[in-house]
């Protein structure tokens, strides 16, 4: 979580300039991730999550360790069983007509929360992908427009990971979602299932931006300090508690937003500016 700050200003000798641009240079630009939001600070989540470090709070997994598809509405092709590793995967084989697998339960997801699914999946003949399917429901079950999208898997001949930010796909009255696998009608093709994980990233999102707040306080805190190591000279001395008092109204500002009854990532996009600021 960089924040990369740029303070324009001209220098005219000495040391002490640039630190008066910091506390007097109005145009102080602060560059934070490409885009300040939840949806893509979760973003950089995504390449690390995996089925044992899902890097957020799984609102729903499947490891199929009872051996049953008991979770899920099944077509004729699909079970469990078991891989030569002795564990437990679902085994979904195409046929003339498309072989679902679809879960039983809606999942409830929080609005505006970015909502990840993880799964690993691998050919064990044929090479038609396995498709994945969210179904959209309101906050009464229903379904509305659009009601659903899907995407094929990347899959090989070894186990395939695949992580998508389906809350992309979520249109606004979406309160919960059901996840569907399925086969095409090309028969001759066998899929298998293992290691899904339904993933809500906002907490671990919202964990990184207070960790940058932390961060930012520790800086501002910080700059009386910067003050006092200025040189012993009459012009550091004439500006040294001016630089005080705006390293004071710095601090007041941050307490002010960062005590407000606001989520973090409000409070973080408030916070920018100053904690850029104070890096500097």
């Amino acid at each position: 979580m960089n924040i990369r700050a740029r303070v324009h200003h001209r220098r005219r000798g000495g040391t002490m300039l640039p630190l008066l641009a910091l506390f007097f240079g109005v145009v102080v630009q602060a560059v934070p991730r490409e885009e300040a939001g939840l949806r893509q600070c979760a973003e950089a989540l995504l390449s690390g999550i995996t089925a044992d470090k899902p890097l957020g709070k799984v609102l729903f997994e499947e490891d199929f360790r009872d051996a049953t598809l008991a979770r899920w509405r099944f077509d004729p092709g699909c079970e469990v069983v078991q891989t030569k590793e002795g564990q437990s995967v679902a085994r979904i084989q195409s046929g003339e007509n498309y072989v679902n697998l679809i879960l039983k339960r809606p999942i409830p997801v929080s609005p505006g929360h970015p909502i990840a699914l993880f799964y690993e999946t691998r050919f064990v003949s044929g090479s038609s992908p396995l498709y994945t399917r969210i179904d959209f429901f309101d906050a009464g079950g229903k379904a509305g427009t659009p009601h659903a999208r899907q995407k094929s898997s990347k899959e090989g001949s070894q186990w395939t990971r695949n992580v998508w930010m389906i809350s992309d796909w979520f249109p606004g009255y979406t309160r919960s979602i059901v996840v569907r696998f399925h086969q095409d009608r090309h028969p001759g093709t066998i899929s298998q299932l293992r290691r899904i994980r339904v993933i809500d990233l906002a907490p671990a999102v919202g964990a990184g931006l207070a960790a940058d707040i932390r961060r930012w306080q520790d800086a501002i805190a910080g700059l009386d300090a910067i003050s006092k190591k200025l040189p012993d000279t009459p012009a550091a001395n004439q500006w040294r508690p001016v630089l005080q008092a705006r390293a004071q109204r710095l601090a007041a500002e941050f307490r002010r937003i960062n005590s407000a009854d606001t989520p973090v990532l409000e409070r973080w996009r408030a916070l920018q500016p100053l904690g850029a600021t104070a890096l500097r």
